[in-house]
């Protein structure tokens, strides 16, 4: 697993105590779906939404959770926070 920033280690460490496959989270200000990508990685999620206002960092996260092999576990959104996401099935 990549090393987290400790900001978002925190959150993670938080998230492993209550570990479900059939939930969703969602990455506020991706960048790179870091935390997107661990969650799925150990299977803390089995789907990760990750959303940034910028385009760019979006395009990121998209490209990265391809890479990682999720692009069928996540959705990735160029929206403010979110605002415009859809949640649920």
């Amino acid at each position: 697993m990549t090393a987290l920033p400790p900001r978002l280690e925190a959150v993670y460490s938080e998230l492993d105590k209550a570990k479900t496959t059939n939930g969703r989270i969602i990455d506020v200000g991706s960048d790179h779906a870091l935390f997107s990508i661990a969650c799925l990685q150990n299977q803390i999620t089995g789907f990760a939404i990750a959303t940034d206002i910028n385009k760019a960092p979006a395009e990121r996260s998209k490209q990265a959770l391809m890479n990682a092999g999720f692009e069928k576990q996540s959705a990735v959104y160029n929206t403010d926070g979110i605002t415009g996401i859809t949640i649920c099935n």
